[in-house]
């Protein structure tokens, strides 16, 4: 006896020989919900009848979408079924499973040979006849074996040898399904002629489907004879009716393909697959639920919730001896630091704690055994791929045990938003600061001016001190100037807000630009001819966009390239959630990008406080950035900056769109595509990982994540298959294009969507990725990701 069968023997000997609550006795109920379903199924049969030979639109696409979804369900339930024989190894769960399997296999030359799928006359050889004999074979076969299985279902012997029983089952249904291909296209001259060219049937096609209709009528008839009913017996029974349905309006009763009982009959064919698989997968639910009862009962209740809480835990549960080294540790480490709790075992904690940390972490463990007190404190650990992970821990040591608990709770994007709150008030603290000395400012500035004036009217001034009181009036302009950057940037400039469309304020300036900015730089603009309306200060707005205009010819001294651009876009939830300041909605986009020397991320976080400037002593005062920060605010907008040092710089403009008119109609909310294809997904920004990860999810597809371009490509190295890969354009070590580069060399099959800082176009336009490339230009919405992500798939 095999392995195989001595496991199934031993199972079968914890609940009774039948396992399976598809193989007990049929119930009162299941008798009811059976007969109540066929009763259901002849009723909508003969309200169909009279209408089957109603011609309808051919719809090709149909074909596969229909067969694709027969080939899943039937396939699934064949395996289920050689599932349960491996452990029941009954004669008529083995016919059961060749039935599904037979049906699965013979969908696939049926399709393939489908005239108008593929080729006009299809492919692997087929003939004019071949698609329809090929359906005769396929629906007088499953039958035929629905009549084996009810002569053998009373066998209850356990047969011998049951995994090669069933590899040599399957084995010879395959070569079934390929012999009548092969009778059906190699030997397609000898076949009758079934269908006229028109589609229409032949006096043999009459004869021939009334035949296999009657097979499945006889079917029927010999499964309800064999009494008693076992629970798969009745599903059977519904299976056949829906069988005979399938046959009778789609081949029997109809005139030819594309008509009402073509379309409806492959409905009835639909609920015949899917209806045991269905009926399986809920059965199955409910042995699972009453193992995991059994299972309950056994063990010990505090042993289970303990070991529960710890492998479900969000935070890190970790323990060590008292030398700190780990003897255990939560699942919860993989997603936080991205070592695998066998990874950690055994190594001392000092080896993942960051090394600033070290010492105060040594005092809190030496604290805790003097006084065995609960002790809270901060470390950062260290992530896999280098990163600090800040973590607020909680720890206690028990001298009885000689071990150390610790509870670790991940803050590092809690941490994050605490400063970008800080920066966010810092900012409104600095505006409230300069508004106040701006204003002041102005007060005295208007005293000076004013007397200046007075006094330059004098007829007696000497040509000195009119040129002193020149000076002095020149001198106080700039000071008005300064201040009035200053007010822009605190919000209390006076604002004349218009409805505007920025394509036209783009256009209106570009002679200007192209004078200003010289030769040696070359603009580009990308418009959006859709582009929606916003309520601005039209003269504001152009000040702003010639203001990023001119600081991105300074940072391309030696020539360069500027990309303005504008689009429609919708700042989300998810998007407002990692940026507080950012209310949800619709915005028009107004970017400028460059070439240029870009700025480091310490430098990108004061780009926007007054006085603070990149540029040379005289050059600059620092208030151009803070006053289009300002008026941006002001005029409830959102200002995004993206820099990459040596790569350049992207500043987007977000406004808010103006109300439509009362006489348009609302928009119709465009609808999610879906998806259940494998995803790998390498993002190192932890918070937009988690976001898009659950967007994902959201949709659908099964995704796994990798926090960089190393850690993907051990996946894929690992032999883990994927569909797609969605991968950050910047990222540290490997990059996104040299990522893509290396799969395409070893994955070619892999396809990839870039997601970029810089706007789509601006990453071509930087020459990051390739022309053709796939990007999604963040920040996106979730529509955004759903539609490329199924565009992408769907390609061939």
């Amino acid at each position: 006896m095999t392995e195989a069968a001595a496991a199934s023997d031993s199972i079968a000997g914890m609940s009774g020989r039948t396992l399976f609550l598809s193989l007990l006795p049929s119930s009162e109920g299941g008798r009811r919900f059976a007969a109540g379903l066929v009763v259901l199924l002849v009723a909508v049969f003969l309200v169909l009848v009279p209408f089957t030979k109603l011609p309808l639109a051919p719809s090709p696409a149909f074909i596969p979408a229909y067969q694709a979804a027969l080939f899943v369900s039937d396939l699934t339930t064949a395996a289920v079924l050689f599932g349960q024989f491996s452990v029941q190894r009954t004669r008529g769960l083995l016919v059961l499973a060749v039935a599904y399997l037979f049906t699965a296999g013979a969908i696939v030359p049926h399709t393939l040979s489908f005239p108008g799928l593929f080729p006009a006359t299809g492919t692997i050889g087929a003939g004019p006849q071949t698609t329809v004999w090929l359906y005769m074979l396929w629906h007088a076969g499953f039958p035929l074996m629905v009549m084996v299985y009810a002569n053998v279902k009373a066998d209850e012997r356990a047969m011998p040898n049951a995994t090669a029983v069933a590899w040599l089952a399957a084995a010879a249904t395959i070569g079934l399904v390929v012999a009548g291909t092969v009778m059906t296209t190699a030997g397609h001259a000898l076949l009758p002629t079934l269908l006229r060219p028109d589609n229409s049937y032949t006096a043999t096609m009459t004869v021939v489907v009334f035949g296999v209709w009657g097979l499945n009528f006889v079917a029927l008839l010999l499964l309800a004879m064999r009494r008693p009913y076992k629970t798969i017996d009745l599903w059977m029974m519904v299976v056949v009716v829906a069988w005979i349905g399938d046959v009778g309006l789609s081949a029997a009763l109809n005139a030819k393909r594309f008509d009402l009982g073509f379309y409806a009959g492959r409905g009835y064919g639909l609920i015949a697959a899917v209806f045991v698989l269905g009926m399986l997968l809920l059965e199955t639910r409910r042995l699972y639920a009453r193992v995991a009862n059994d299972l309950v009962s056994e063990r010990d209740s505090a042993e289970r919730q303990s070991r529960r809480v710890f492998e479900t835990s969000q935070d890190i549960i970790l323990i060590t001896d008292t030398f700190g080294r780990i003897k255990q540790v939560s699942p919860s480490s993989t997603r936080i630091l991205g070592y695998r709790p066998e990874e950690m075992i055994g190594h001392i904690g000092k080896d993942f704690i960051f090394p600033e940390d070290l010492e105060a972490t040594r005092r809190e463990m030496r604290a805790a055994r003097v006084g065995n007190a609960m002790r809270n404190f901060r470390c950062r650990y260290v992530h896999k791929d280098g990163r600090p992970i800040s973590l607020i821990w909680t720890g206690v040591c028990s001298a009885v045990d000689r071990q150390h608990f610790f509870i670790g709770r991940d803050v590092t994007d809690v941490e994050a938003k605490e400063d970008q709150l800080r920066q966010s008030q810092k900012m409104e603290a600095v505006g409230q600061l300069t508004g106040g000395v701006a204003h002041d400012f102005n007060n005295i500035l208007m005293v000076i001016l004013a007397n200046v004036e007075e006094l330059l009217e004098a007829d007696t001034l000497q040509p000195d001190q009119r040129e002193q009181l020149n000076s002095i009036a020149a001198s106080g302009q700039r000071a008005a100037e300064l201040t009035r950057r200053l007010l822009a940037f605190s919000r209390k400039q006076r604002l004349m807000p218009q409805p505007t469309n920025m394509n036209d304020l783009v256009s209106g300036t570009d002679k200007m630009l192209r004078r200003s900015l010289g030769e040696q730089i070359e603009i580009e603009a990308i418009l959006d001819d859709a582009l929606w309306t916003t309520n601005v200060d039209r003269a504001q707005l152009e000040a702003a966009l010639v203001n990023l205009c001119v600081n991105a010819r300074d940072a391309m001294p030696d020539g360069g390239r500027l990309l303005i651009e504008t689009a429609n876009q919708e700042l989300d939830e998810v998007y407002a959630a990692d940026n507080p300041e950012v209310v949800p909605g619709e915005y028009a986009m107004l970017a400028v990008s460059d070439t240029g020397a870009g700025m480091p991320p310490e430098v990108l976080k004061k780009v926007f406080e007054p006085f603070f400037t990149t540029k040379g002593v005289g050059k600059g005062t620092g208030l151009g950035l803070s006053m289009v920060y300002g008026f941006i605010k002001q005029s409830s907008g959102h200002i995004k900056i993206y820099s990459e040092v040596g790569r350049g710089t992207t500043i987007r403009m977000y406004m808010p769109r103006s109300d439509m008119p009362a006489e348009q109609a609302a928009r119709v909310a465009p609808v999610l595509p879906r998806g259940d294809e494998r995803i790998l997904m390498v993002e190192d920004d932890d918070q937009v990982r988690t976001a898009v990860l659950n967007q994902l999810r959201g949709l659908g597809y099964a995704v796994r994540e990798a926090a960089g371009a190393q850690q993907a490509l051990e996946l894929l190295e690992r032999g883990e298959t994927f569909d797609l890969m969605l991968t950050d354009v910047i990222m540290p070590g490997i990059d996104g294009p040299s990522l893509a580069k290396k799969v395409g060399e070893r994955w070619p099959d892999l396809k990839v969507i870039f997601m970029s800082g810089y706007s789509e176009n601006a990453a071509r336009h930087h020459g990051r990725v390739a022309a053709d490339a796939h990007i999604l230009a963040k920040p996106f919405r979730k529509i955004d990701l759903a539609l490329r992500v199924r565009e992408v798939l769907d390609r061939a």
